[in-house]
């Protein structure tokens, strides 16, 4: 039957994240005879910093910018080709310029007037 203190031992922690960002040792795991056992962090001490783990934190940092970027991108591209639709279709059913422009137009125009709308109801 194994002790009360090895029992305790094998339910202690790992170091858990301090509040300042730096870690917190916390009792490292012992095996039943004594040894600590392989990984474990000692009391107040921090697992020294890797060029990896420098590397993963600078580019999760990235992760945000690529995805919003990347999303601007395809806008802006199916935002381009369902405009040039729009003026395919309309020549093809006869539109002149001056009626294609004035489209157009009336479509921006609604766009600016839709977005300062939402501005003023968003206040």
């Amino acid at each position: 039957m194994p002790s009360t203190q090895a029992a305790e031992q094998a339910q202690s922690t790992v170091p858990e994240q301090a509040a300042g960002g730096e870690q917190q040792g916390v009792a490292a795991p012992e095996a039943a005879d004594g040894r600590t056992l392989p990984g474990a962090v000692a009391p107040d001490t921090a697992p020294p910093d890797t060029a990896k783990a420098k590397m993963l934190q600078h580019f999760s940092a990235l992760k945000p910018f690529v995805i919003i970027s990347s999303s601007y991108l395809l806008y802006t591209i199916t935002d381009g080709a369902i405009r040039m639709i729009v003026l395919l279709q309309a020549y093809n059913l006869g539109f002149s310029a001056w009626q294609v422009a004035l489209m157009f137009t009336a479509y921006e125009l609604a766009g600016v007037f839709t977005n300062l709308a939402a501005g003023v109801m968003g206040e």
